[in-house]
């Protein structure tokens, strides 16, 4: 029986929602911190949130697996998400390193 739950429950269609619910969170999660950390640093807008590179990160995760568990093969697609990785190295070195 628990197999049958197990087999039903991790189908891909399941995976790819709760995916898909993951990335909204982070999308929606995403602007919340932004719009707080603005709010604590009175509106300047030319600085990020410490979070916003382990979000970005975890963004392009999330969309990389969706587009392998889809198996789409469009490298337009793979190169959207390459460059969400890029820019999380990037933003991390100038938030954390320099």
């Amino acid at each position: 029986m628990y197999k049958v739950i197990f087999k039903k429950l991790f189908r891909k269609k399941w995976e790819l929602l709760i995916l898909g619910m993951i990335v909204i969170m982070i999308t929606l999660g995403g602007k919340i911190i932004a719009i707080d950390h603005w709010i604590d640093i009175d509106w300047d807008m030319s600085s990020y949130s410490p979070w916003s590179p382990w979000l970005g990160f975890a963004y392009a995760v999330c969309g990389s697996l969706i587009l392998y568990l889809r198996k789409i093969r469009a490298p337009a697609l793979w190169a959207i998400f390459l460059s969400g990785f890029v820019y999380t190295i990037i933003m991390y070195w100038a938030m954390y390193l320099r």
